[in-house]
Parts: C-alpha cells; structure tokens; sequence
C-alpha cells in the first residue's frame, strides 16, 4: 500500500509538472469581429463587447479592436464627468452554477470615476443580459489602449475554521499555509425557526461564509452576508427552519477569487489593435492549493479527481493531525470515534465523498457512519 501510495505520489507530480504553463494570451488580429471572451477555470464566460466615447451615440461604437460596429444599446442614463471619458459595455456569457461575478474595471490608464448604468434599447426597455458604465480618466495625453478586468468567485468552498457552535466561542489556529487565524463567535441565537450566527475572523482577502453541520456530519448552508474592514471580516449567517441541539458545530469557509485579463482593448475608433485575452487563473486562494500557480483550473481538477484522488484523500485525512498511518485491515491509529466526529465536522461534501471511496478501497466503507453511542 505504502509502495502504491508513494507511486501515486510520482505520477501526481508528473502530471502537475506537465501541465504548468506560462500564462500566454490569446491575440486577436486587428479587424477581427469575433467577440473577445475571457474564460475561467470553471468554464463560465464574460465578454467585453464594445466601447465608445462617453456619453455614447448610436454611430459612435466599435470593437474592442477598434473597429467600426453597431451600438450594443440606445441609453444607459449616466453620466461620469471629465476630460478624458470612455463608456464600456460588457456581458456575462455563461455562467455555471455557483459562479459569482465580483466585477469589472479598467488596469491602465487609471480611471478617476465610474458611472454605471443600466442599458435600454430604443423603445426605453431594460437590456437585463448587458452592463455597461461610464468611465474617466487621470491622463495628461489621450491613451490609445487599455486593459481590462473581470473578476468572478470560483470554485468549491474550503474549510479554514471549525467552531464548537453551541455557544460564545473564540480561538486562534495555524493554517496549513502558514496564516495564523483567529475568530470569535457569537452564541447562535434562536429567532423563531431559525437560527442565527455571528462570526468575526481575521481573513478579509477571500470571500467567507459560515455553515453548520449536523450530528450526521451533513452540511447545512444558510445565507451569510459578509462585511470586511482592513483584515477583519464579520460574518452574519441565518439558517432557516433548524434547531439550536440539531448542530454539532460550525465551519468557516472560504473560496478563490478568480481574475480574467484583456490587454490592448483600442480606446479610439478606427486605431486597430491586437486584442491580448488572458484566461482567468486563480489569483486570491492560491496559499490553500500551491501547485495550482500557474495551472490550468479545468486540467487540475481533472488530474485531482480522476488520477490522486486515493492520494489526496489520504493527505485530507492526515490533515486532521489524528491519523499517523493508513494501512489496509487496520484503520486509523488513533481514537476512532473522537476521528471520525472531526472528519465529519471539518470537511465539506466534496471531500468527504473523497475521503469515503478512500475507506472503501482500504476496506473500512463503514468508517465515517455514525455509531449507537453518538446520540
């Protein structure tokens, strides 16, 4: 088993090695019409779709390339004052499940002001698919090109934090990637039939949630809104339609932030450019998975579930400081209740699944279910 694990081990680094890549961009020719799109790593989509000087007129539109092309809209009834203005519109083309779009900007030149507004077709209808803003500029001369951003939430949620959840809690705990965290945690308060939680944590760089779980280890995920100032985050999180006795405990969570690039966007009708588009790689999250630098999203989740996945659910498990060793026929040399309570409280769904086709293999399939003596 151990031989098995430590050759998993060599093809897991031979297929990460092979698959880091220099983040090259995509150049569109000049003159080329087809939609400038950006990508991320979960496959959903955004497209910057045209320009124009702001506020726009109807002739005035052209590709991100510069050239000439329809209006994207009549109206977006805004207005950014200044010298130097741009007006941008933009969509999201897919969006998977789960994917929050965190927005757009502009990288260079530096914009001083920005006036979004709502586009309207000519009969004053709203054009929900489409966004687009106003835009000036801190320039002394007239730019000829930008780049420009999308920012999007990707990705599954990790956990960072677990909280005994029964009462007014605190801690403070060293996290795999070398971050000291630290949280205080409110009672839940029982309003009704449902239940709220209030937890302020040290992280402020990702997006944060909290959810509970259960005596079963099953996750039960509420509404959280999040407020963050300097490196604190505070965390209000309302679940519907449960008990305070039902939850074992609670967990903070959080998720990477993800950022496309495109480069060389022609800011004056007519100058034609070559269009650079950069695919999102995850950029804030990058300390919880370290060899996902540098990687394609869509290709490292592949190899993590259809190649390692015995391997990295070995590490989640030892992960949890309880198990010195997994050998077939002998478990965990550790306390396996005490174990199994943590495991269930710590990971989240998708590991979980992980971890329990692990057990099978080593024929322990049973190891995660609760026992008579837990209620």
């Amino acid at each position: 088993m151990q031989h098995s694990l430590a050759k998993t081990s060599r093809l897991t680094l031979c297929l990460l090695g092979a698959s880091i890549f220099a983040p090259i961009g995509l150049a569109q020719a000049a003159g080329d019409l087809t939609p400038v799109i950006v990508t991320f790593s979960d496959g959903s989509q955004a497209e910057l779709v045209s320009i124009a000087p702001h506020p726009s007129a109807p002739d005035q539109w052209w590709h991100p390339n510069g050239t000439a092309k329809p209006a994207p809209y009549d109206s977006m009834r805004s207005r950014a004052q200044g010298e130097f203005t741009r007006e941008f519109c933009w969509r999201w083309v897919t969006l998977r499940e789960g994917t929050v779009p965190r927005g757009f900007s502009v990288m260079e030149p530096r914009a001083v002001s920005f006036a979004g507004g709502v586009p309207r077709d000519t009969d004053g209808n709203l054009m929900d698919e489409l966004s687009a803003a106003g835009m000036t500029f801190n320039v002394t001369e007239d730019p000829t090109t930008a780049s420009v951003r999308f920012t999007a939430e990707v990705g599954r949620w990790r956990t960072v934090l677990t909280i005994d959840g029964t009462s007014v809690s605190g801690g403070s705990e060293l996290l795999n990637d070398g971050r000291q965290a630290a949280y205080i945690a409110g009672a839940p308060l029982q309003v009704g039939d449902d239940l709220a939680v209030t937890v302020s944590v040290n992280i402020s760089q990702t997006p944060l949630r909290v959810v509970a779980v259960d005596h079963n280890g099953k996750t039960i995920e509420g509404k959280s809104s999040c407020m963050s100032v300097n490196n604190m985050s505070q965390i209000a999180t309302m679940f519907s339609d449960i008990d305070r006795k039902s939850i074992h405990g609670l967990r903070i969570e959080e998720r990477d932030i993800e950022q496309a690039t495109i480069r060389n966007v022609s800011l004056k009708r007519g100058k034609q450019t070559k269009v650079e588009i950069h695919d999102a790689l995850t950029r804030l999250g990058e300390h919880t998975h370290p060899a996902k630098r540098g990687l394609d999203g869509r290709r490292l989740h592949n190899i993590r579930l259809e190649k390692v996945s015995p391997h990295l659910a070995k590490d989640a498990i030892n992960s949890l400081g309880e198990a010195e060793s997994v050998e077939p026929g002998m478990g965990f040399r550790a306390e396996i209740d005490d174990l199994r309570k943590r495991i269930l409280l710590r990971c989240n769904d998708d590991e979980l699944r992980l971890i329990r086709k692990f057990l099978t293999q080593l024929g322990e399939p049973n190891l995660l279910e609760q026992s008579d003596d837990d209620d």
